[in-house]
């Protein structure tokens, strides 16, 4: 009987040198270049984000008692807690930024239509799974400011219809938001959403190599060595500014929740919620005889859907979708941007 030594069987089977002949041979033009090194970016962001979360994760005391003195006891007594703790934040931050910028250049290059409906629904999938991971990283130190954005946050997700009230006992584990279940918050954040994370890299990585290995493009930026090379500089890259930044703009603490009633309701939510804010703040008291936050929440969740399925739906409406789309894109970007300027 003939002996088949591991590295036979297996290439037999997974031929992989094939298929690094093929994407040498595949090139990337126009916009798949910044797309493909945003794309770089979000997961070199992705990698800080889950090595400082595991860091801090084993300082956190998941009850509303101690949880803030958890997070003040990595400050000012573990070594380099502090750091540690404003990467994690400022990660957080560029990643938001990064995947809005990666979704803008995919829409302005057309990048949802075929063949990347599944790599442009997964970006979309990717921001909002983003927004969740910043809000919930926000409740975690339960500060003055956690105590009001759970408040206004429970408030706003009972107004929508069928899934209010199970999405607020998913994520809030009850009706009151001054009884706000830290453990449930800290699963989501640290267990859920890191394996929404998961799946969503291995569409885009399954679709990127299928994607060029099948077709791979006769003009533009050879992927091997060239882009691959340019790919792998953007992680130290992103890694020195990131220290850099924590360095120079630590974040801070804020206040215990008895703090929270010098809060008012003039107190602004993050840049990234600032565009839902906007429309809460804007909306009538009534529309129809429905309560026009729940209006205005159904029209968000419904624009949302709509981001997912855009290819599909550019399918059945034509392309002017896509250009509503864009200026949609546009207005949300200038209400973050007002946000950050304020």
């Amino acid at each position: 009987m003939d002996r088949v030594s591991a590295p036979s069987w297996f290439a037999a089977r997974y031929p992989a040198d094939a298929l690094a002949r093929r994407l040498g041979d595949a090139r990337v033009g126009g916009l798949g270049v910044p797309a493909a090194l945003l794309g770089a970016l979000c997961g070199s962001l992705l990698a800080v984000e889950v090595a400082t979360g595991a860091l801090l994760a084993l300082y956190y005391r998941a009850d509303r008692d101690g949880a803030r003195a958890s997070v003040q006891h990595v400050i000012t007594h573990v070594e380099f807690g502090e750091l540690v703790r404003s990467l994690h934040g400022w990660a957080s931050h560029a990643l938001l930024a990064s995947l809005f910028a990666l979704l803008g250049v995919m829409l302005a290059g057309a990048l949802h239509r075929k063949p990347h409906e599944v790599a442009f629904s997964a970006v979309v999938v990717a921001w909002f799974a983003a927004l969740a991971s910043a809000f919930t990283g926000t409740l975690l130190p339960w500060t003055s400011r956690s105590a009001l954005e759970a408040a206004v946050a429970s408030g706003a997700v009972a107004h929508l219809p069928l899934a209010g009230p199970a999405l607020r006992a998913i994520v809030f584990g009850g009706a009151r938001p001054d009884l706000t279940d830290l453990a449930r918050v800290q699963g989501l954040h640290m267990g859920a959403l890191p394996a929404l994370w998961a799946l969503l890299g291995v569409a885009l990585a399954l679709h990127a190599v299928g994607h060029l290995a099948h077709e791979p493009s006769q003009k533009g930026v050879r992927v091997m060595p060239e882009l691959a090379t340019r790919m792998l500089a953007v992680a130290p890259a992103t890694l020195g500014a990131l220290l850099a930044l924590a360095v120079v703009r630590p974040l801070g603490l804020g206040a215990a929740p008895a703090a929270a009633d010098t809060l008012t309701g003039e107190a602004r939510p993050s840049w990234f919620m600032a565009p839902l804010d906007a429309l809460l703040r804007i909306a009538p008291a009534d529309v129809l005889g429905a309560s026009g936050v729940t209006v205005v929440l159904t029209l968000a969740a419904l624009l949302a859907l709509g981001a997912v399925m855009l290819p599909g739906i550019e399918r059945a409406l034509g392309r002017a979708t896509r250009w509503f789309g864009l200026a949609l894109y546009a207005l949300v970007l200038g209400v973050m941007i007002l946000a950050l300027l304020r």
